[in-house]
């Protein structure tokens, strides 16, 4: 069963309870991601596409994330017997003419690798593709999936901070805001 991708009001808890419920609507998948991102900034952002290097999504990205919202949305690996994770990208135009991207990765195979993730903003209306997700996996110093707060400054007067979980039903958790906040 599929997860909804919902919007819900900034500052309303979301954490454990909202990202577990809708890990727990994906059911028993092995490798699986529930994903939150609050708009703490004074854009509207409105939602471009997913672009999937392994896994896919029952979900639509949500389509407009106003200021002071939180949007949801869910991955997972192909259904059946297929050594896949959840791993992509997905873009969000901001009004003041930028691309939110945010990448997250939950890999089959953890021998070789770690779950990961990345927020980054582009000039321009940029659509989440292979190249992009190439960057912020390999090029743009992306946060290991650690079960820690991470931050940085995304430039534009933007600043991200997240926590992504280290398991193969990860959460991963995140606020992009003003830098000025």
């Amino acid at each position: 069963m599929a997860a909804a991708a919902r919007v819900g009001a900034a500052g309303a808890p979301l954490g454990a309870d909202a990202l577990g419920q809708t890990l727990s609507s994906l059911g028993d998948i092995s490798r699986k991601i529930a994903i939150g991102v609050t708009n703490d900034t004074s854009q509207d952002w409105t939602a471009l596409n997913t672009y999937f290097f392994s896994g896919t999504s029952d979900d639509i990205l949500p389509c407009d994330i106003p200021t002071n919202t939180t949007l949801i949305y869910s991955a997972h690996k192909t259904t059946g017997p297929v050594a896949t994770g959840a791993v992509g990208v997905f873009a969000y135009h901001m009004n003041g003419g930028f691309t939110l991207a945010v990448m997250f990765s939950v890999p089959f195979d953890y021998t070789y690798y770690e779950n990961w993730w990345n927020v980054k903003v582009y000039k321009g209306k940029k659509p989440a593709d292979k190249t992009m997700y190439n960057d912020l996996y390999y090029e743009s110093n992306p946060f290991k999936g650690d079960d820690s707060w991470h931050e940085k400054t995304l430039g534009y007067g933007l600043h991200v901070r997240g926590c992504m979980a280290s398991s193969g039903k990860a959460t991963l958790e995140i606020c992009v805001r003003n830098s000025s906040k």
